[in-house]
């Protein structure tokens, strides 16, 4: 239960009851009248000299005072008294701006960013007109690759900036080619193209979206084009380009070009640049072990040479080799990559540990895989989608090695948790989980729970039953 913010077809969700207090049915009530227009009566224009304090006639006095009191318990660190206070606050005058953005701050601070988001998303639809804090709400959902929300904010911040922003729909166009949306980030890098002209980024970024579009001709031409001055052959190319234009080619399967490009690029070429002398160097050595038959030597020594490097500084470049040597089989060499990118930022995640745990497991290292598991399972919370996932993957290693203890203990552990509520989760979500149920039930049969097995078998069946008529 909770208040909900609708946004171009963005589902939000506010108050949680392990947030803070829960809020009865009327002021829930009242926050979603917000939404409909029926709670705004504060934040309607106002007329030339109107006095300024009409606006706040629909906030009671005691409201403001506990707003400001909470306003000094942020300010002063103790953010506990503050998300109290707040809530407060919210019960008493649920159109009230300020509240929702300071309870954003504060759980900030906090750490708890998905909540921060949530409560800044419901002041940015109280104060629409908030072009500053629509940009700070964008920023934070591209953070948590939240990129429809992110794609929504910076919408509502573009509509709201006086005139056409270089950065807004710069970054926009980043988030649209994140959520495939190629031809409407094409329409924003135009926009771009035409506030700063030549710009070698734009080119290089226009054409990765030729190429996210499968027109490599495009996306070639473009790079061409991007070069400063005549250029006679590709090799005449800077490396900023070159790097790029490698990449494409092995897109395409031409492993040769890409080699002798980034090659010759590396050979006769400074490359001050960190970035791309690595990227250089990783598409050198993936192209040469592409080659048929494969050049070994040459691919191990470009890729031993990134191998050295710190994995922070381009920490996508790694993830790239990682996941080509996985796509290719060659799960030794995938891990080698993967384990630098533990501790990064933004990629020292679940689907990263899974991902090794599985290059364990098939190169047959499977206490390593076991250890894996149950590292994942220690970072994330019980009772969710990911931890049942990762719970049926490390039963069914567990089960492939004959360990049935440890497979009933796993068991036991899931059977006590509560079940994932799926009804309100999309068909594609849905099916997911349905399916990592029936691996579950299927662990449970095998190993005699029969009554168990129906107790999971029989609500699927209930489930998906009526959808298939």
């Amino acid at each position: 239960a909770g208040a909900f913010v609708v946004a171009a077809g963005i589902k939000w969700k506010g108050f949680e009851a392990d947030d803070t207090d829960e809020l009865g049915d009327k002021e829930r009530n009242a926050i979603r009248d917000v939404y409909s227009n029926k709670g705004r009566q504060m934040r309607k224009k106002r007329r030339l000299g109107r006095p300024k304090a009409r606006m706040l006639k629909n906030v009671p006095e005691e409201a403001l005072l506990k707003q400001g009191e909470a306003n000094m318990f942020y300010a002063t660190g103790d953010y506990e008294k503050a998300a109290k206070l707040l809530v407060e606050v919210v019960k008493m005058a649920p159109s009230l701006h300020d509240s929702y953005h300071t309870l954003g701050l504060v759980h900030e601070a906090m750490g708890n960013t998905k909540k921060a988001v949530d409560f800044l998303m419901i002041a940015a639809q109280i104060s629409p007109k908030d072009r500053s804090l629509w940009l700070m709400l964008a920023e934070k959902c591209d953070e948590l690759k939240m990129f429809k929300q992110s794609n929504y904010c910076y919408t509502q911040a573009i509509k709201n900036s006086g005139d056409k922003e270089v950065d807004l729909h710069w970054k926009r166009a980043h988030v649209l080619s994140k959520l495939g949306e190629v031809k409407k980030a094409m329409k924003d890098i135009q926009v771009v193209e035409q506030l700063v002209p030549k710009n070698m980024d734009v080119q290089i970024f226009l054409s990765s979206l030729f190429e996210q579009a499968r027109d490599y001709d495009k996306a070639m031409t473009t790079l061409l084009d991007a070069a400063p001055g005549v250029i006679e052959s590709v090799n005449d190319l800077p490396p900023k380009l070159a790097l790029p234009l490698t990449s494409l080619y092995i897109k395409q399967g031409r492993y040769k070009d890409a080699l002798a490009l980034a090659g010759s690029c590396l050979s006769t070429k400074e490359i001050p640049d960190g970035t791309v002398l690595l990227g250089l160097q990783a598409n050198a050595g993936m192209s040469a072990l592409r080659l048929d038959p494969p050049d070994k030597e040459s691919g191990n020594m470009y890729l031993d040479k990134v191998y050295g490097e710190s994995a922070a500084d381009r920490p996508e470049v790694f993830l790239g080799i990682a996941d080509a040597f996985y796509e290719s089989g060659e799960v030794k060499s995938a891990l080698k990559f993967y384990q630098k990118l533990v501790g990064i930022k933004n990629y020292d995640e679940m689907a990263l540990y899974v991902k090794m745990a599985e290059c364990q497991e098939r190169s047959e290292s499977l206490d390593d895989a076991k250890q894996t598991y149950r590292t994942i399972l220690s970072r994330i919370r019980p009772n969710t989608v990911e931890h049942l996932e990762v719970s049926i993957l490390l039963a069914e290693l567990l089960d492939k090695c004959s360990d049935t203890e440890e497979v009933l203990q796993v068991l036991d552990k899931l059977e006590q948790a509560a079940p994932i509520e799926i009804d309100d989760m999309e068909n594609r979500v849905q099916k997911k989980i349905c399916n990592v149920y029936k691996r579950e039930a299927l662990l449970n049969y095998k190993h005699g729970r029969h009554e168990r097995f129906v107790g999971i078998m029989l609500p699927i069946l209930l489930f998906v039953w009526p959808q298939s008529k």
